[in-house]
């Protein structure tokens, strides 16, 4: 029978608490029977649970009790406040789970100690200090976790085990030399076949750290050396849970995909020599709260795989690593709650933040579309007030494309007022002649209705104007387009679809 009986309870009946804001509670100990205490102690950490060996963060202790003889029958009461770590914050995943806890121990000498354990939920609040909104690079968290204190005598048997290895790998080199040999042989090989055919390839993303439901731009370019047909040309994006249990020769590791979606850039046909392709994508990232995390035995990894699918041939391929971090995390866009204001989620109902159970589940793996997401209680941005520009009653849409434009060059880079002048257009049914540059295949660059799905993109400029436009055309205007050229002129009445911020450009498709 335990000596003493411990409960914990917090000032919120829910336990979410945000990144940044101070957890409080009450830890409350009913003495059973005289009990000599080394002292009695409130740990606050994070760990891992699951599929792999438990990882944790650095403890943060509090003492409650000094040394001292516990009564029978004795009731003690200790309201405590702890600050919540912005990183990482609550994940239940496949393999992985990370949680929050608040543990109390008695200690009791030549014992086992009485403790209570209760958890918490964490959600994105402060960002940590780590990110200064640079989106360029992965930011690594790793030295966040606590780590294990080697004395000087494991210090040296490490050191003579890693010598003895050092060894061993240099004789098994000598016998391994010629099959080494044969495969970077192999590699250099197919290396130089695809250069031959493909050129330089360079793939590009708008950035590798990234934020979800945000718009997300990525693409691949070259221009063929040679004549030949590929499958088609993709990305896929994955994340991945791994989880590593045991060590050394009893060392397993168990993987399971959280999200694959494939995006096609290009789909199959023949490439001719010295025709550039320069194919890119704007999607939606998909909305998630698989934050990317990567630990010493736990991690979730976030890549996009492009690859160049030749038949009969070795394929290309080119993996990028990205780091999924939630909106807070970034820059300006980062929110530090109001710990004195905040008493429940709802209070922050005005944020970017997707609570748990508001997050859409991922689509199915496959080919998807890119699409748009609307961010569940976030405030749409203000306009400044001195912008002419709203969507009210007395407002009428534009009644000719020369008009709209001249409104959007009046926006400038004001997205919010740009936004409302499309949207105020978007029932609205416009005559164009469009400059051809390039005409490219729409599957899987438009989320536009199915009819568009296997049509034609027409990208170039508004005749009269410097203003570029693409405008998705439906599969039966397949035949008709394949016979213009870059140069050609190309009239059509279309509705206004949105904005392509990358390309700075209208988006529009044509009217059946």
């Amino acid at each position: 029978m335990s000596k003493c009986q411990i409960s914990i309870t917090f000032d919120r009946s829910d336990r979410i608490y945000y990144g940044g804001e101070t957890v409080r509670g009450t830890v409350r100990l009913l003495v059973d029977e005289q009990t000599k205490s080394n002292g009695v102690k409130l740990t606050h950490r994070w760990k891992t649970h699951g599929r792999g060996n438990s990882d944790s963060g650095l403890p943060d202790e509090i003492i409650l009790v000094e040394p001292r003889i516990l009564q029978a029958g004795e009731q003690l009461e200790f309201p405590f406040a702890i600050t919540s770590p912005s990183h990482p914050v609550t994940y239940r995943g496949h393999l992985v789970y990370i949680d929050h806890y608040v543990r109390v121990d008695v200690d009791v000498p030549w014992a086992k100690n009485p403790c209570a354990e209760e958890e918490y939920e964490l959600r994105p609040g402060i960002r940590p200090e780590l990110f200064t909104g640079e989106r360029s690079k992965v930011v690594s968290l790793t030295a966040q976790t606590a780590e294990t204190s080697v004395g000087p005598i494991g210090k040296i048997i490490l050191g003579s085990i890693l010598a003895l290895l050092l060894v061993a790998v240099a004789m098994t080199a000598l016998f391994l030399l010629p099959i080494i040999l044969i495969v970077v042989g192999f590699i250099w090989v197919r290396k130089k076949a695809l250069k031959s055919r493909l050129g330089e390839v360079e793939v590009s993303v708008t950035h590798v750290v990234v934020a979800p439901t945000e718009d997300w731009t990525f693409g691949i370019r070259f221009t063929p050396r040679k004549s030949f047909v590929v499958n088609s040309i993709y990305a896929e994006l994955i994340a991945e849970e791994s989880a590593t249990s045991g060590s050394g020769t009893n060392k397993t590791t168990h993987k399971h995909k959280v999200l694959t979606e494939k995006h096609i850039l290009r789909e199959g046909g023949l490439l001719d020599p010295e025709a550039l392709v320069d194919e890119k994508i704007t999607i939606t990232f998909p909305a998630t709260n698989s934050y990317s995390f990567e630990l010493s035995d736990n991690s979730l990894k976030w890549t996009i795989n492009f690859c160049i699918d030749i038949p009969s041939f070795p394929d290309w391929t080119h993996t990028e690593s990205l780091q999924v971090v939630p909106l807070e995390f970034l820059g300006e866009q980062a929110r530090l709650p109001n710990t004195s204001a905040v008493s429940s989620p709802t209070a922050l109902s005005g944020s970017a933040t997707l609570p748990f159970d508001r997050v859409p589940a991922f689509s199915p793996s496959g080919v998807v579309a890119p699409k748009t997401t609307a961010v569940q209680g976030m405030s749409p941005p203000a306009l400044p007030p001195d912008e002419h520009w709203s969507v009210s009653s007395e407002n009428t849409p534009p009644e000719s494309i020369e008009e709209l434009l001249s409104l959007l060059e009046s926006a400038g880079r004001n997205s919010a007022q740009r936004n409302l002048i499309l949207e105020a257009a978007a029932n609205e049914v416009y005559d164009i002649t469009v400059v051809v540059d390039r005409i490219s295949t729409s599957f899987g660059i438009t989320d536009a209705a199915p009819e568009f799905s296997n049509g034609k993109t027409v990208i170039g400029q508004i005749a009269g104007t410097q203003r570029p436009i693409e405008v998705v055309a439906p599969e039966s205007m397949n035949s008709e387009l394949e016979s213009f050229r870059r140069g050609d002129t190309w009239q059509s009445s279309v509705t206004i679809t949105g904005w392509d911020s990358l390309y700075n450009r209208l988006r529009g498709a044509v009217l059946e």
